[in-house]
């Protein structure tokens, strides 16, 4: 018998449940991606991991719609004014380059939203204590002047994620074992807009609100150091694995949540990394970028997050979320994974992928995915997939499948379709 599984947002929600794994993250063809989990096989990867910048990023969007532009006669703009007119969109990378290529290789003029303000960068999760950004930076200012917020998180700080309802944006846990969480954990989001990730501090288990208690974190956004909230939905739409440091004691601990408050309210400074691989540590700083604020709060702390062993390029300066993810102080605690389907790369021979798919479910699952990589856009919209096969997995059990590596093709999804009861 077979019974439809809903799992979306609040998981139970829609038939499709969407694992994507991004391998080699933007172009790198014999480069395994640093998001990915290692695991030992028989087919070892003779390639080191690489740890991707932004500026990596944007070099290989840029290097695809070079090619894209100069085929087709058009005239590229420079990388610099590519990357720079990014940030005055709203819209995501790919997204972007397409309409860069749409419109002859020039950056700016593109028929997609422009950004409105900073704020509107930052995700659903974020808490705002005023809609005017200038007041909300403020607030948040005054927060870490005096050293603690509201007693309880009033309910007009919570996102409005439907207009034509007023619903706001409420914390729901029913899913993932948040009794396993710290506070100062480190919660790293493996799925983001430049697939580059996002670091946050865990701040407060319990804190008070409108909508009853809720897991409090620091997060360094669009609109600067502000609270969010962690969650079922947070953990499943950025796919989030949870970070620590085992040999922290509880006076670190605090140094490291301290040093995360007293910079609430201080601007978000993407530049820093983008285009200076800065790694600064001042408390005092007027700015920050994500990866750069939790290294700051550990070596604050005490606590030097030890880069990993793959760490290339003594000219990469800066702290990427790959290098928090992977560095030799920290272990995992929680992964979005060991709730559902877990992807791993175990090996690559030529061309091929060999990727593992472990279904951590308590029921047997179809799986449906494409056997030649896709386009980034096309797996997302789950369009153009032409090479698409089923799979059965029982519960617990790893299934291995090949995956042919096309051109610039990166993506590989995964769907869900049902779980078969026994």
């Amino acid at each position: 018998m077979k019974t439809k599984v809903k799992l979306f947002g609040s998981i139970m929600a829609v038939i499709i449940f969407t694992a994507t794994l991004i391998l080699c993250l933007m172009f790198t063809p014999s480069v395994q991606s640093a998001y990915a989990d290692e695991i030992q096989s028989e087919e070892e990867l003779t390639e080191p991991y690489e740890i991707l910048s932004y500026k990596d990023v944007f070099e290989a969007y840029y290097d695809r719609a070079l090619e894209e532009v100069m085929t087709s006669g058009g005239i590229m703009c420079s990388l610099d004014d590519f990357t720079d007119n990014y940030y005055t969109y709203d819209t995501n990378i790919y997204e972007y380059t397409e309409a860069v290529i749409d419109n002859g290789g020039q950056s700016d003029d593109l028929s997609i939203m422009p950004m409105s303000s900073l704020d509107s960068t930052d995700a659903p999760y974020i808490l705002k204590y005023s809609t005017d950004s200038a007041e909300n930076r403020t607030i948040y200012k005054n927060f870490a002047e005096r050293g603690y917020d509201d007693t309880e998180t009033p309910k007009s700080a919570f996102k409005i994620i439907d207009e034509s309802t007023g619903k706001r944006y409420e914390p729901s846990y029913s899913i993932f074992s948040y009794y396993l969480l710290k506070e100062g954990d480190i919660l790293i989001e493996t799925l983001t807009i430049l697939n580059i990730g996002h670091t946050a501090c865990v701040y407060d288990l319990d804190h008070e609100s409108a909508y009853g208690q809720y897991i409090q974190t620091i997060d360094c956004v669009g609109g600067g150091v502000q609270f969010g909230i962690l969650d079922d939905t947070r953990m499943i739409d950025y796919q989030i694995i949870i970070m620590r440091n085992g040999y922290a004691n509880n006076g670190q601990i605090e140094a490291v949540k301290y040093f995360h408050y007293k910079q609430l309210g201080k601007e978000y400074n993407v530049s820093a990394a983008v285009l200076y691989n800065r790694l600064n540590t001042d408390i005092n700083s007027i700015d920050w970028y994500c990866s750069e604020l939790m290294y700051a709060a550990f070596y604050y702390a005490g606590i030097p997050l030890i880069p990993p062993e793959h760490k290339v390029d003594d000219n990469k300066i800066g702290w990427w979320p790959a290098d928090i993810r992977n560095s030799r102080s920290l272990t995992k605690c929680i992964d979005i994974y060991d709730a559902y389907l877990r992807l791993s790369i175990a090996g690559k021979v030529s061309n091929v992928w060999k990727i593992n798919i472990t279904n951590r479910m308590n029921s047997n699952a179809v799986i449906y995915y494409n056997t030649k990589m896709c386009f980034y856009g096309d797996a997302e919209k789950w369009v153009g997939l032409k090479d698409v096969a089923q799979i059965n997995i029982w519960k617990n059990v790893t299934v291995r499948v090949n995956i042919q590596k096309i051109g610039l093709r990166h993506a590989l999804r995964l769907a869900l379709y049902s779980a078969i009861n026994d």
